[in-house]
């Protein structure tokens, strides 16, 4: 499992046009496996920033940008952080230009009389897939992982969910015969409407409509593998975002570990797959398969 995980977090991030890189490497496991699934290719894009730029009364500020539109850094209401941890982490996407900095930078830039920065955006297309694992007739349950990453190698967020699964379905392959398992592309950002995030969900929505509907769970599993897992209905807006959500929280469930453990490291070059424990992959391994 941690071998997997390891090839898989060597395509860092797993961004627009190199998550199919990742994908190949989730379909060669699943071939030397002798496990049959099913590629469903969509289109997709995202912004990829290629100039991001602060100075703090000419002092430059490390920085990255996360915004879908370029342009100029004028005020500090532009600027964002994560107070979880002294890396530089992207926590969300802005439609205007934005870009966030450590909160060891914050002191400087409240301090400065001018702040100054720039943000240069292209919208990237690419190709993307779900891969599907399983019955894809009528399914018991439904259990999503999504394997790209947006800023580094995405080892808790989310190789090790999709590490954990394929080990999951290794362990006993008849849990295909009732069950279904989506490996999902483009979840952390797109250019998609009102959700930036979230979309390669929203894709197998549109194309499996009745498959959601009819099945008894759906579960997501997102950011393992650094406490011991749990099962929430809380928040599940944060992980599961589908068009016609409403109809489908009764079924929702997501697997996940300490939520402030995992914003510590929350897209940001520091989640690496140092910090993923084995022993609390198995953990959720052993949740999953009990649950289904």
């Amino acid at each position: 499992m941690i071998d997997f995980i390891k090839r898989l977090t060597s395509i860092s991030p797993r961004y627009g046009v190199d998550e199919m890189k990742g994908a190949k490497i989730i379909t060669d496991e699943l071939t030397n496996l002798n496990i049959e699934f099913v590629e469903e290719k969509f289109e997709s894009s995202v912004p990829r920033i290629t100039k991001a730029e602060l100075f703090a009364d000419n002092v430059l500020i490390p920085c990255i940008g996360c915004c879908f539109k370029g342009g100029d850094i004028k005020s500090i209401e532009q600027i964002h952080f994560n107070k979880n941890t002294d890396g530089i982490s992207v926590m969300s996407f802005f439609d205007n230009p934005a870009l966030t900095v450590s909160r060891l930078s914050i002191p400087t830039i409240k301090a400065s009389k001018n702040i100054a920065g720039k943000i240069e955006v292209n919208e990237e297309e690419f190709m993307t897939e779900n891969i599907l694992v399983g019955n894809i007739i009528n399914p018991t349950s439904i259990i999503f992982a999504h394997f790209d990453s947006v800023v580094g190698p995405g080892a808790v967020d989310n190789a090790a969910a999709v590490g954990m699964l394929i080990e999951t379905i290794k362990q006993d392959k008849s849990l295909v015969q009732k069950n279904l398992f989506v490996f999902a592309g483009n979840e952390e950002v797109s250019y998609d409407g009102d959700d930036y995030d979230g979309h390669g969900y929203r894709v197998f929505e549109l194309t499996h409509e009745d498959l959601l509907k009819s099945s008894s769970q759906l579960i997501v599993v997102d950011g393992i593998g650094v406490s011991s897992p749990n099962f929430t209905q809380d928040n599940m807006n944060l992980v599961f975002v589908l068009k016609d959500s409403p109809i489908y929280q009764s079924k929702y469930f997501w697997l996940q570990n300490d939520q402030s453990l995992i914003m510590q490291n929350y897209h940001s070059l520091s989640d690496t797959i140092d910090k993923i424990n084995p022993k609390f992959l198995d953990e959720a391994k052993e949740l999953l398969i009990k649950k289904i």
